[in-house]
């Protein structure tokens, strides 16, 4: 039985649709109620109802709304492991399999302000330096003002904490004391784009990385959304998610575990 707050929800996910023409159907109904309490409590609107009355007039509010829906929390080399363990036996793989005639490519899916493209950027470049062996990387967000923040390719000095120093010297330049940014050659390896990753247009890659983002989405939002990354990526081709995420028990069969700590796994081609 369908209770009076999940007709809420749902009701709410009309109106962003209508007004936008965005769809959250995708994310859980849980994650969805913590986010609409949040905003309620900014604007000082105390019941569902009155909320789903604002929604509905203020055009404005869907945009709001759908922007909170972004997850923020990043850092560069964020989970140092994963990036060694990536670095050591997936990276030296992804060079052996790719095409000599096309880059390799990456698929940075949920990226927040940047963090994870950039540090893909700088480890693909390093590696690749005495390597013929080109690569590109797009990255999307629903959030339009991360991807802006993204573009920009400058951040303050106390958030580059992770960066090695020899990737500081090389990949960055001083704007200020407390402000550098990215070289031009570095950020032209990245197309930023905002985007949904359920709706997000990306085909042919090599490497997916979606971090620690599905652990919002609903569980059948969730298989096809690894329906989709099966689809996009080349045959041996790899996908990474966060440290407190997994492959769907319907999906396994089409991903082979890499590294089951480390949360990588290589596409099987099987059709699912």
């Amino acid at each position: 039985m369908t209770t009076i707050l999940e007709c809420q929800i749902i009701d709410i996910k009309k109106i962003v649709r209508k007004k936008i023409d965005v769809n959250i159907d995708h994310y859980a109904s849980s994650f969805l109620e913590r986010r609409v309490q949040n905003r309620m409590n900014m604007i000082g609107i105390k019941s569902y109802a009155e909320y789903i009355s604002f929604l509905d007039e203020d055009f404005l509010e869907s945009f709001e709304l759908n922007s909170t829906l972004s997850i923020n929390v990043t850092q560069f080399f964020r989970n140092q492991t994963v990036w060694d363990v990536f670095k050591q036996k997936i990276i030296p793989e992804i060079i052996s399999l790719s095409s000599s005639d096309h880059p390799i490519s990456i698929w940075s899916a949920g990226c927040a302000i940047g963090n994870e493209p950039y540090s893909l950027a700088m480890m693909f470049s390093d590696m690749l330096q005495t390597n013929e062996k080109k690569f590109k990387i797009v990255a999307n967000d629903i959030n339009p003002t991360s991807i802006g923040i993204a573009k920009t390719g400058q951040y303050e000095f106390e958030k580059l904490k992770n960066i090695p120093n020899s990737f500081l010297s090389k990949f960055l330049e001083k704007i200020d004391d407390d402000l550098y940014k990215f070289s031009d050659d570095l950020k032209k390896t990245i197309t930023f784009q905002v985007g949904d990753v359920a709706s997000f247009n990306i085909n042919h890659v090599d490497v997916i990385l979606c971090r620690n983002m599905l652990i919002y989405y609903a569980d059948d939002a969730k298989e096809l959304l690894f329906k989709k990354f099966h689809k996009t990526l080349n045959d041996g081709g790899f996908l990474v998610l966060g440290m407190a995420e997994d492959v769907p028990l319907s999906m396994k069969k089409f991903f082979k575990t890499v590294d089951l700590g480390m949360k990588i796994y290589q596409k099987v081609s099987l059709d699912p």
